[in-house]
């Protein structure tokens, strides 16, 4: 070998990069066919397949192991993991719709790297639209462009090559040329749709294609796939064929547009009256049908019973890492095959393209489920400030001795009557093994509705009977409201209703546990505890659930905010709350990093406490950590970049937003069709305890009576706030309108 000059060590010629799938070790001639039947041709096609398919080329699931990690470790690795989002963002370009204004809308053009998808009914232009794109990624950067070609796939013959000639002119572009640079296919079906986009890999890296158009996507699915019965198996497809469309804008760093149908909504009063077909599978994120989602004023919605224009609860995730409210802009139904069930202490049943949001390094990114994995820290709310407003609970005033407005009182007796209450005949029996328990709540009956009830023992426990009829009326009213009217009272109704459940459910070993039968009782406490910073998780026990409490500041927060009747249980709480020498609100925050700051500030990391498992520290150690540094000598001279992590780290501190370890993820047949809504203005909310996203970018195209122009209106997006810009269809493509015009025609 030759000898590297000036140095002893022997000089290695750099490993050529594989070129064609031949390259890799272990693909041979016979595997490399079969390989390109199944739709792979390129190095990185490969690269973001799955282990299950490429086992149908006939090989092992070891050899298909190797093949993917080594055609991933010959591309750019940005493009693969997740938790390299990121960096994904620095390679983000955007494409020039050709008009400023839905430029604007989009925050600059359209986004590499995403899809983007145009719906509207016939005649909106989202054709004509699809035509400026292509001639526009043509042009220079400076311009808007980005230098490369166009791959269209027509499915309902609106490809017009006219159109093509007169946008080129327009934009002073050889019409030839241009026309030179797009790659078109029609497609005669869904399969044969779906066999496009599946051998379009070697097409896009030989033509420097930047821009994947499928105009439009649900046409031949609507058409082939018909009736209810059709419709898990259509929805599967679709959801395979978007899931491809996705790998190639992220693999090859290009825009990917999809235009859409649109199909009546006879039950929208509040919103658009349409919606794109396709279902949500279009829109990737799903959500089960029995989702909590957490709205602004208290409430504890279903996901299926949200609506626009509900104001829920989200998190500002570009600046301040607080709660705010939002707005629900839209519901979407739709069915699908499978769902992933997710337990991360809060438990979800989500789509495996629904988004959830992780930690990287510094950053709040987004992970979609199906790219999540045992030991992953998801964002979840730790701590929500909701007051709560004085809830009405009679119209009526019936007679000085039944309340008319929840009271704590009132509260605590619902919750003990709800774990440990029945009705025998027309009274309501309260029981409990505890007498001075009992006694409690017979003074709080005596006080709210001037009644004085006996107390009865046998077989080893006491029973309070309430006879009055108006008092068991309300309660039994009450009773069956309780999941309507607690969660929107204020705070003190809210912690005197868990206390009640917590008397009559409670059982303290080396937890706090609170065990009932009803699984969806337990889900909406673990919620209503959020607003005292009491972490919580649901575990199933033989036919029955528990709600465990285990985090010692939780039992503190839980001891000091709500409380017990039962002074024994408080004093055995508190003892073993003084055991439990781990704090599990950590914030996962890479040691490496710390250790990093904490060398230019001269701080001495190993004497601060020790991380969880040498790895995570918690919550009050990193804000310790950062006391040391801002009291630094060297905190007034830092750099700007120095700076901005420190503030970052101090965000995430002061931040509502805890994570939550994810235990398992389990695949299983979808029972029901789920549901997803878009927010505005951050792109999220709260579902079952856990911070997710909302549906991809998503631009509703609409015309005006008579008139060339047209609204684009943007309906959801991950980032960008709703908004609508008028244009207009020229014989030149696309172009701005101005107010004044439209004013002039209306």
């Amino acid at each position: 070998m030759p000898q590297k000059k000036g140095s002893g060590d022997a000089y290695q010629e750099p490993k050529k990069r594989p070129e064609t799938i031949e390259d890799l070790g272990g693909v041979g001639p016979a595997t490399a066919e079969k390989l390109r039947e199944l739709g792979y041709h390129t190095i990185e096609s490969l690269a973001t397949a799955t282990i299950n398919e490429l086992v149908p080329a006939g090989i092992s699931e070891k050899q298909a192991a190797k093949i993917i990690s080594q055609a991933r470790e010959s591309i750019s690795i940005e493009f693969i993991h997740a938790d390299e989002l990121v960096k994904m963002r620095q390679n983000v370009a955007r494409l020039t719709t050709g008009s400023k204004t839905i430029d604007e809308l989009l925050g600059g053009g359209l986004e590499t790297q995403t899809i983007t998808e145009f719906y509207g009914q016939y005649g909106v232009g989202k054709s004509i639209l699809c035509h400026q794109l292509c001639v526009n990624v043509q042009l220079p950067v400076d311009r808007g462009g980005l230098e490369g070609g166009a791959l269209y796939i027509d499915t309902e013959q609106t490809f017009r090559p006219e159109w093509i000639v007169r946008i080129s002119k327009h934009l002073g572009l050889d019409p030839d040329k241009v026309a030179q640079n797009i790659i078109y296919s029609e497609a005669y079906n869904s399969d044969h749709q779906i066999l496009l986009l599946d051998k379009a890999d070697q097409i896009i890296k030989e033509n420097n294609i930047r821009l994947i158009i499928v105009d439009s996507l649900t046409a031949h699915f609507r058409s082939e796939y018909l009736g209810r019965e059709m419709l898990a198996e259509r929805q599967q497809k679709l959801n395979k064929h978007m899931h491809r469309l996705t790998r190639l804008a992220r693999v090859f760093n290009t825009v990917a547009v999809v235009t859409n149908q649109v199909m009546a909504r006879p039950d929208a009063f509040f919103t658009i009256a349409v919606e794109a077909a396709g279902g949500h599978i279009v829109a990737h994120t799903c959500l089960h049908p029995d989702t909590l989602v957490q709205l602004a004023d208290g409430s504890i919605e279903k996901i299926s019973r949200v609506h626009n224009p509900s104001k829920l609860m989200s998190v500002d995730l570009k600046q301040t890492l607080q709660t705010e409210g939002g707005r629900c802009e839209g519901v979407w139904k739709t069915e699908l095959p499978e769902v992933l069930r997710i337990n991360a202490g809060f438990e979800v049943r989500a789509s495996p393209n629904h988004r959830f949001f992780k930690l990287n390094g510094l950053d709040v990114i987004e992970v979609h489920a199906k790219d999540l994995k045992v030991g992953d820290y998801l964002a979840c709310i730790r701590r929500l400030d909701i007051e709560g407003t004085p809830q009405r609970i009679l119209k009526y005033e019936q007679n000085k001795c039944t309340p008319i407005e929840l009271s704590p009182n009132l509260s605590q007796m619902l919750g003990y009557l709800l774990g440990c209450g029945k009705r025998v005949g027309g009274d309501i029996v309260l029981f409990d093994k505890n007498l001075s328990v009992l006694n409690s709540y017979r003074r709080k009956i005596s006080e709210t509705f001037n009644l004085n009830c006996g107390i009865s023992r046998r077989s080893g426990k006491y029973f309070l009977r309430i006879e009055s009829g108006e008092a068991t009326d309300l309660l039994k009213k009450l009773s069956c409201e309780w999941d309507q009217i607690i969660p929107k009272s204020p705070r003190e109704c809210v912690a005197s209703f868990i206390k009640g459940f917590a008397d009559a459910r409670g059982y303290v070993s080396k937890s706090l546990r609170l065990i009932h039968k009803e699984k969806n009782i337990l889900e909406i406490l673990q919620l209503l505890m959020l607003r005292f910073t009491v972490k919580s998780s649901i575990h199933r026990i033989k036919n029955m659930w528990s709600l465990h409490i285990s985090e010692a500041m939780s039992l503190n927060n839980f001891i000091e905010k709500i409380g017990l009747t039962d002074e024994g249980k408080v004093r055995r709480l508190i003892e073993r709350t003084k055991n439990i020498k781990v704090n599990s609100d950590v914030i996962p925050v890479r040691k490496e990093i710390l250790e990093d700051l904490a060398r230019y500030f001269g701080v001495t990391f190993h004497k601060l406490a020790k991380p969880v498992g040498n790895r995570l520290m918690e919550r009050l150690q990193l804000a310790e950590y950062l006391r040391r540094v801002k009291s630094s000598p060297n905190w007034e001279r830092a750099p700007r970049e120095v700076v901005d992590n420190v503030m970052k780290l101090e965000r995430l501190v002061e931040s509502p937003l805890g994570w939550e370890r994810v235990k398992s993820i389990v695949r299983e047949p979808s029972d029901s069709p789920v549901y997803d809504i878009s927010v505005s203005p951050h792109a999220n909310f709260i579902a079952n305890g856990l911070l997710v996203h909302n549906s991809h970018t998503r631009v509703f195209l609409r015309r005006t009576a008579n008139s060339p122009i047209r609204i684009a209106r943007l309906v959801s997006s991950p980032y960008l706030p709703e908004g609508e810009r008028l244009f207009k269809i020229t014989e030149n493509g696309i172009e701005d309108v101005d107010e004044k015009e439209y004013s002039g025609r209306r």
